[in-house]
């Protein structure tokens, strides 16, 4: 038999954890479901949107559009962006575009940020800038090992998904800070939240993101400018395509919905967007064959493109010898 004293302290520990516990569900339910959120419009006038011109950055631009948020879209083609901003006009908004890769380096980004910032200051007295979308991103093209990765797929995502992440949140905090309102929401990814074999560069970036997002709502509380970090899984969208949404793999309004949902509330800086990949989240954190799981899942992702690849070889190789 215990101690009677090691006893009562077992119970007062057990007691506590479950009040705790009780607490944080409730205070998780409040904060979720019932406190409501800011709307997008109260922030200002303009949202800014990377990779804005398919997916999930052109499902948040036409969200907000719908809304009555003017929008400035940002993405690599101009002749997407032109066609982009003459559809969202069709909401009784203005829109602007700049065209722009953000893997480039060098002087093409310089000259990029130079140009956002001339931007920046004009939508500045023209109602404010009240929300940043950064949701631009790449990955590597199949599941790959580190070093079957070339060097410039490497800093491609780095750049894309890391160094825009961090530049494009400097170039707006400035103007959301003098004003003391303003959102940020970084879109992030599940996979930066468990090992994630053979795409360890893309989910490494995402965590940073998540990281990032974090700590800059925290730095941020007393300014009044908000931070929300969405981690989603499979989403259908350019990175992973697919013909149609199912309760798994959502399409890509879910996703936006549930951002709106949570946004400005205080000391909620982080979800998944959409309500079935927190539980599968939740899941592959804590389940003991998760690592298993995911690298063979994986290894089969792996093969499948494996063989895809070698029966385009194929096909090709017969259409050269018909020719």
């Amino acid at each position: 038999m215990l101690p009677v004293v090691l006893d009562n302290t077992i119970r007062v520990v057990g007691v506590l954890t479950l009040l705790i516990a009780v607490y944080r569900g409730w205070l998780g339910i409040y904060r979720r479901l019932i406190r409501q959120p800011k709307k997008p419009t109260s922030y200002g006038k303009w949202a800014v949107v990377t990779g804005s011109t398919s997916g999930i950055g052109k499902e948040y631009a036409d969200y907000l559009a719908k809304r009555g948020m003017s929008i400035l879209a940002i993405s690599r083609s101009k002749d997407k962006l032109i066609e982009q901003c003459n559809e969202l006009k069709a909401h009784n908004v203005q829109t602007s575009y700049l065209a722009y890769d953000f893997t480039d380096t060098g002087p093409a980004r310089e000259q990029f940020y130079a140009a956002l910032d001339k931007e920046l200051q004009k939508l500045d007295k023209d109602g404010g800038v009240g929300l940043l979308i950064n949701n631009v991103g790449t990955t590597n093209q199949y599941p790959q090992t580190l070093m079957e990765l070339t060097d410039k797929e490497v800093n491609d995502m780095i750049n894309c998904n890391m160094h825009s992440t961090v530049f494009m949140t400097r170039a707006v905090l400035k103007y959301m800070s003098a004003k003391d309102k303003g959102a940020v929401v970084n879109v992030s990814s599940g996979s930066g939240l468990i090992c994630a074999p053979y795409i360890a560069v893309y989910s490494a970036t995402k965590a940073f993101i998540t990281q990032f997002s974090r700590s800059m709502h925290v730095e941020n509380l007393k300014n009044g400018v908000d931070f929300l970090v969405v981690m989603p899984l499979y989403v259908v969208s350019n990175l992973f395509r697919k013909d149609k949404g199912d309760l798994f793999w959502p399409m890509p309004i879910k996703l936006v919905e549930g951002t709106f949902a949570q946004l400005g509330k205080k000391m909620v800086y982080q979800g998944h967007g959409y309500w079935m990949h927190g539980v599968l989240s939740l899941a592959a954190q804590y389940s003991p064959l998760s690592l298993m799981n995911n690298l063979n899942r994986m290894d089969a992702h792996r093969a499948n493109y494996r063989k895809k690849l070698e029966r385009q070889k194929a096909e090709q190789a017969q259409k050269d010898k018909s020719q």
